[in-house]
């Protein structure tokens, strides 16, 4: 799966694990360890989906999270060994989409992030190539327009 990951994780063997497991599966990855650095490679760099802890040096993982999602639409997985139903409820409800809780199996990390890139790129190719507007569809690709 081609595909870019943003890793915001202080504990670098923790990133370098995530890492390992989303590099098998043909991801490339990039890992940061505090919110500020995160943000400042999203403003730069286009990614497809973003880890995130929570508990990080300065801005905390709930405070990148409100930043970033100002400036992207991109799926976010909360790995976090905050396990209370309030900070779950917390990072789903400003943005996250998914909520990992440590210690977590790799594996099935990796199958969740697998499974969130595979919605969104779907999403974003499909977005890219139809625009819809009242009884007409517009084939960017194949430039035709067509009425239902």
């Amino acid at each position: 799966m081609r595909a870019r990951v943003l890793i915001v994780e202080d504990e670098i063997e923790i990133a370098e694990l995530i890492s390992l497991y989303l590099k098998r599966e043909g991801i490339e990855v990039t890992q940061v360890e505090s919110g500020e650095d995160g943000l400042q490679k999203l403003e730069k760099e286009a990614f497809d989906l973003a880890v995130l802890d929570i508990n990080l040096p300065g801005i905390d993982g709930f405070e990148f999270l409100q930043a970033a999602r100002k400036k992207s639409a991109i799926p976010v997985v909360i790995v976090s060994a905050r396990d209370t139903d309030e900070d779950m409820v917390l990072g789903l409800g400003i943005g996250a989409d998914d909520f990992v809780t440590k210690p977590f199996s790799p594996k099935v990390l990796a199958a969740r992030v697998r499974a969130h890139l595979r919605r969104f790129l779907d999403s974003q190719a499909s977005a890219k190539k139809f625009i819809r507007f009242g009884p007409f569809n517009l084939d960017l690709e194949g430039y035709a327009l067509q009425k239902e």
